[in-house]
């Protein structure tokens, strides 16, 4: 995926690269200068799937998994979106 340099969106399709969105965030002095901000950043860089390294990361996955691995999945992408909601929210009430 390539990025432009001042946006971090990818040239294609316009999504942000998480690449760039988490170094943005590490190089934010309130986060940096915090122990609860590096320990969110620390989080984030665990928990942020980049690009198509779940791919790779599935074919370890055999057969008689898949149906919890996909629950899991689903867990997760429905607290991110629980994560977006409340950072929207944040964002919209200031």
């Amino acid at each position: 995926m390539r990025t432009t340099a001042r946006t971090g969106r990818d040239e294609h399709d316009g999504t942000r690269d998480p690449h760039f969105t988490l170094r943005r965030l590490a190089g934010d002095p309130s986060l940096r200068q915090s122990e609860s901000g590096r320990e969110l950043l620390r989080w984030l860089h665990t928990q942020v799937a980049m690009g198509d390294d779940w791919k790779r990361r599935m074919d370890a996955v055999p057969p008689h998994c898949a149906d919890a691995v996909a629950e899991l999945a689903r867990q997760c992408s429905d607290t991110w979106r629980q994560i977006a909601r409340e950072m929207h929210r944040r964002t919209s009430a200031e």
